[in-house]
């Protein structure tokens, strides 16, 4: 297979703010907008997709100016999240930044670029290393009923 120098893939570490025990490595192309991220880092750690996130590059959440957010059930083109792909955000091997997820429960997680190499054969992103569990609504997720409502 011929590697494109045009094509990166980032390998990323995330980790939830609340538990350094719990990990995931991601190896994502460069071309997927932060949009799919957050659904790839959701999926990952088996949390719904039903709440509105936020990326932070300045390894600030509540501030700094490159700031990217989503409500996932609206497809605003105005969202920077849906067409900002990783590739656009010029990252640097060992940059640190965030990703905060549902805004009252406050999932944060520091997400750091461990790799970044030229490579065409991540189309999809993949978790290639991981550690540990989070439950999304603690003892809830046992107890929770789709018929309560």
């Amino acid at each position: 297979m011929v590697k494109s120098k045009d094509s990166k893939v980032y390998q990323l570490i995330v980790i939830p703010d609340m538990d350094n025990t719990v990990f995931r490595v991601i190896r994502i192309n460069g071309k997927s907008t932060l949009k799919k991220l957050a659904e790839f880092i959701l999926e990952s750690i088996d949390f719904d997709n039903d709440h509105m996130y936020l990326f932070n590059m300045d390894n600030n959440y509540y501030g700094g100016v490159n700031t990217y957010s989503l409500i996932p059930r609206e497809e605003n083109p105005k969202d920077e999240s849906v067409k900002t792909t990783l590739d656009k955000l010029n990252l640097k091997k060992g940059q640190l930044f965030q990703f905060w997820f549902d805004f009252g429960d406050d999932w944060f997680f520091t997400i750091s670029v461990e790799k970044i190499e030229n490579d065409d054969s991540y189309k999809q992103p993949v978790v290639i290393d991981s550690e540990g569990n989070l439950s999304q609504y603690g003892e809830m997720d046992d107890e929770w009923d789709d018929e309560d409502f």
